[in-house]
C-alpha cells in the first residue's frame, strides 16, 4: 500500500499559529492540510489546533489532546502543514514520540516528510 495513500484512515489535521492576528496562517494551513488528505483519498475525522500568544509558556492544549487521541487509538495518521508545526522546542519531543509510540504516522502536507515510528523510537 502506498504510503501516501490515506484512503479508509482516520486522519488529524494539527495547525498551529503564534498569535490570534496571524489567524489567517491557521486558516491557510488547514486549506492546504485539508487538499492534501482528499487529493489522497482521506477523510478528515479530527481537527486540533493551538493559538501561542508571544511570551507565553510551551503548554499547547491542542497538542495535548491530539496526543490523548493518538494515544486512545482515535487516530491513524496526522496531516500538518510543515514539520515545525508539530514539533519546535525540544520540551515538545515527548508529545512527538508518545504519539509515533502509539503507531500514528505523521505527514506534512508541504515537505516530502513522514514520521513514523522506527527501531530507533521503539
Amino acid at each position: 500500500m502506498d504510503e501516501l495513500d490515506l484512503t479508509g484512515k482516520r486522519i488529524a489535521l494539527y495547525t498551529r499559529s503564534k498569535d490570534i492576528l496571524e489567524g489567517r496562517s491557521a486558516l491557510l494551513q488547514a486549506a492546504v492540510c485539508e487538499d492534501f488528505v482528499t487529493q489522497r483519498g482521506g477523510v478528515i475525522a479530527h481537527r486540533f489546533a493551538d493559538v501561542k500568544s508571544p511570551g507565553a509558556d510551551l503548554t499547547l492544549s491542542g497538542l495535548a489532546a491530539l496526543q490523548q487521541a493518538c494515544s486512545t487509538g482515535e487516530i491513524d495518521c496526522i496531516v500538518v502543514y510543515r514539520s515545525d508545526r508539530i514539533m519546535r522546542h525540544r520540551a515538545q519531543w515527548s508529545y512527538l514520540r508518545q504519539i509515533l509510540e502509539s503507531g500514528v504516522k505523521i505527514l506534512c502536507a508541504t515537505e516530502n516528510l513522514a514520521l513514523r515510528r522506527g527501531p530507533e523510537i521503539a
